[in-house]
């Protein structure tokens, strides 16, 4: 079994569920209608300085569902790359009663080694990479060099967060401190007045 966790803008909740049905995928699931936190997209506060709300799926599902559902997911992200669409899965013990009736510790019960998932298997593989002589592995330098523009990205999302902090009156250190940036680097930054 797979645990699927779906975070998203509420934004693109319609679009979520309308791809899921396609792929029929993620019938049975919990949903959180909202959510709050940071994220690579930035803070979603449902307030008046970050007023965009998230909500989170969970879905339990075999790896035949939880493809379908990444299926699903991709599509809508594509249409939508900047509502900041998160998927993760993690891979649950074959038992069926495993977690609550006679678990047992990772040291005891292990993680099945990389060979035995799929090599295909995206972002629902688990942690520790992809298996010896995949597709995957030879896609090590894309991997690599997507994961820097990422960084990239997040960096200038931050930078972009900072000025309209400051925008709002709060301090280079508080700006600073709240996005984990140099205190330098946000003093640097222009401060312009709010108009709204």
């Amino acid at each position: 079994m797979i645990r699927i966790e779906l975070i998203a803008n509420h934004s693109v909740e319609e679009n979520i569920l309308e791809a899921l049905s396609r792929e029929e995928a993620g019938k049975f699931y919990t949903k959180y209608p909202t959510v709050f936190g940071v994220g690579s997209m930035g803070p979603r506060m449902g307030d008046a300085i970050w007023p965009e709300e998230n909500f989170a799926m969970v879905i339990w599902c075999d790896e035949d569902e939880a493809r379908r559902v990444e299926r699903a997911i991709a599509s809508v992200k594509q249409q939508f790359p900047d509502e900041g669409i998160k998927l993760f899965g993690i891979f649950a013990g074959a038992s069926a009663g495993g977690i609550l009736s006679g678990a047992k510790s990772p040291a005891e019960n292990p993680p099945p080694a990389a060979e035995s998932i799929a090599p295909d298997a995206g972002p629902l593989a688990r942690e520790g990479g992809p298996a010896p002589g995949t597709a995957s592995t030879r896609n090590a330098g894309e991997a690599a060099g997507l994961a820097k523009a990422l960084e990239q990205g997040r960096r200038e999302r931050a930078l972009a967060d900072a000025e309209r902090l400051l925008a709002y009156g709060l301090s280079a250190e508080q700006t600073a401190a709240i996005l984990e940036l140099p205190l330098e680097e946000v003093r640097g930054l222009p401060s312009k007045p709010n108009s709204g």
